[in-house]
């Protein structure tokens, strides 16, 4: 009766254990995921300024949203962090399945009447009457075994331009 008990309970942690190829899906990997701050970039012609700023101490951003979509595009993790929020402004904890990932971080301004919206990774708005600062950062992420993952961003400002040529 023991002999089979043990040998039961030898089989059941066998196919709990995380290194069988088809409980790959079922195991997770703590991530962390520091928001190093970013770089506020002023070009002009033909000079390149370039100055870094951490993400807590900058008035013109207070909410950063981080997200992680699968290799279809699917969303499996996404929060959003308020700089009034208690906790670190810009340090994320979570836990993925292992797999490949890209993943998104978005640090804005938020106002009342002009909510923000990551939708997926390529797809993001301002959906009220009014867009404000917005700085980002994109990067591949590929979670191979249980061991766990420390990644950092430092984000780029999004600017837009429109240059408006007159032939005569």
């Amino acid at each position: 009766m023991f002999k089979h008990l043990t040998l039961s309970l030898a089989a059941l942690a066998l196919l709990a254990a995380c290194s069988i190829k088809d409980d790959r899906l079922a195991c997770l990997t703590p991530v962390t995921v520091h928001i190093d701050g970013f770089t506020i970039s002023q070009e002009t012609l033909p000079a390149t300024k370039a100055d870094p700023v951490a993400p807590g101490s900058y008035s013109g951003v207070n909410a950063i949203t981080l997200a992680f979509y699968d290799a279809e595009g699917t969303e499996v993790y996404k929060t959003t962090q308020s700089k009034t929020d208690p906790g670190t402004f810009g340090e994320f904890s979570l836990a993925l399945r292992m797999d490949s990932y890209t993943m998104i971080a978005v640090a804005y301004t938020t106002k009342d009447g002009s909510p923000f919206e990551l939708s997926s990774p390529v797809a993001a708005a301002f959906t009220g009457t009014h867009a404000y600062e917005t700085i980002t950062y994109t990067q591949a992420v590929d979670i191979e075994n249980t061991d766990p993952v420390e990644l950092s961003a430092t984000l780029t400002r999004v600017v837009s331009s429109k240059i408006l040529e007159i032939c005569t």
